[in-house]
């Protein structure tokens, strides 16, 4: 729509513009009609506009539930999974996983699996972290504790405190020949 005083192309610019021009806009209609309600009426309206263009310019994360993430490797071979109850995918692309599950695999085979009540998870960077409490269990050990780091490029998990180790099956563990 255009008004008697022709502001159609100059609310599209302050809408392009966002915030920036609208104290410009606001001075030009004031000097347009000075006094009158209609002008008042688009000066609320332009500044409502432009706080809404204002808004959508800032990065809003998405949010999912049941979420499943395979990571492969340059052959196809997958060589983890992470599963969650629900994620959120933030503007750095992380995520932030809650009832967070990650499976890692040895020759399509799971090997090891971390549990934690949450995680953020850096696939981008083949990374996970949390301060939460965590568990990770492989074929005869099961290790608990409190916050952990994954590198997937170092191979390596780390937990931070209260770390707690159980040996299951350990005569199997004892009658395994020495691999080194």
């Amino acid at each position: 729509m255009e008004d008697t005083a022709g502001n159609r192309l100059h609310h599209r610019k302050v809408m392009a513009g966002g915030l920036e021009n609208v104290t410009g806009f606001i001075q030009s209609i004031r000097r347009r009609r000075r006094g009158g309600r209609a002008a008042r009426g688009v000066v609320v309206a332009v500044v409502g506009v432009a706080a809404l263009v204002a808004a959508a310019q800032v990065p809003v994360s998405m949010r999912a539930r049941s979420v499943w993430y395979p990571r492969y490797d340059d052959s196809g071979q997958m060589t983890a999974q992470v599963f969650g109850e629900s994620a959120e995918v933030q503007a750095d692309g992380s995520i932030t996983v809650t009832g967070f599950k990650m499976e890692l695999f040895t020759d399509g085979v799971t090997d090891v699996r971390i549990i934690a009540e949450e995680c953020v998870y850096r696939p981008q960077e083949g990374k996970a972290s949390s301060e939460s409490n965590v568990v990770v269990e492989r074929e005869n050990v099961v290790i608990s504790g409190r916050g952990f780091k994954w590198d997937s490029q170092n191979h390596i998990v780390e937990i931070h405190e209260n770390t707690r180790v159980v040996l299951r099956n350990i005569r199997e563990l004892a009658n395994e020949p020495e691999t080194r």
